[in-house]
């Protein structure tokens, strides 16, 4: 059976899983490394060796954030992952794992999900909005995604806000890690995850309203201002 080993890495987790014809055989994710690029080669090895023994591995796919020419491998900007800046991911694959190796940036490779087999099937223009580490994006126009002169198109994460006479970049506005941590301060919670916020959220918990009603607030209005500026057929929201 030839199947490709894809790996969607995010600030937070890599979600890895066996695809054979479009489908998923099976999935797995493991905390993405932090320190270096030699830390994530090595957990990436592993699940190499867990699956070449029952998989007949054509290549891997890696769904990566930040910025990137995909046909020649190259990442410009690692996003939140910055030991990926400036390095050739095809080049360091092959010569790392003698295996072809495909790339794009995460946002756009669920806008590639959603064109081919998801709800963009018969859309023309859409917007797809990814929450994660970041606010990634991908824009589609005439069913096809735009990378822009300089690759950063889509790159929501990027845009400005003055925030008491201080520019701050969205995707750390809209950050979910960052949120989380925050509301942990909030409670004096060092261990504290995404999903327990929610679960306070839905009792509304009043210690952590204020927190989340900001974001949902900050995160409606960059949707309304994307919306105007695209007006796309259908507005896609994902999680990273």
């Amino acid at each position: 059976m030839n199947c490709i080993l894809s790996f969607d890495i995010g600030g937070t987790f890599v979600k890895w899983g066996i695809i054979n014809k479009s489908k998923i055989i099976i999935d797995d994710k493991f905390s993405t490394p932090q320190k270096s690029l030699d830390e994530f080669l090595k957990e990436i090895s592993k699940i190499i060796r867990r699956c070449e023994s029952k998989y007949s591995l054509d290549g891997l796919a890696f769904s990566l954030p930040g910025t990137m020419n995909t046909k020649m491998g190259y990442i410009v900007h690692g996003g939140s992952l910055r030991y990926f800046d400036g390095i050739n991911m095809k080049e360091v694959i092959n010569r790392k794992f003698n295996m072809k190796c495909s790339i794009q940036n995460d946002a756009r490779s669920a806008a590639m999900a959603e064109l081919t087999l998801g709800s963009l099937q018969n859309i023309d223009d859409a917007l797809v909005c990814v929450l994660g580490t970041g606010f990634g994006g991908a824009i589609i126009n005439d069913r096809k995604i735009l990378h822009g002169t300089n690759l950063y198109a889509g790159e929501f994460s990027m845009i400005v806000e003055n925030i008491d006479n201080k520019k701050q970049f969205l995707g750390n506005l809209l950050s979910v890690p960052a949120l989380v941590k925050r509301a942990g301060i909030v409670l004096g919670i060092n261990e504290f995850s995404g999903e327990e916020l929610i679960e306070l959220v839905k009792k509304g918990d009043g210690r952590v309203l204020p927190l989340f009603d900001e974001y949902l607030e900050r995160f409606v209005n960059a949707l309304i201002s994307l919306q105007f500026i695209f007006a796309p057929e259908k507005l896609l929201l994902g999680e990273g």
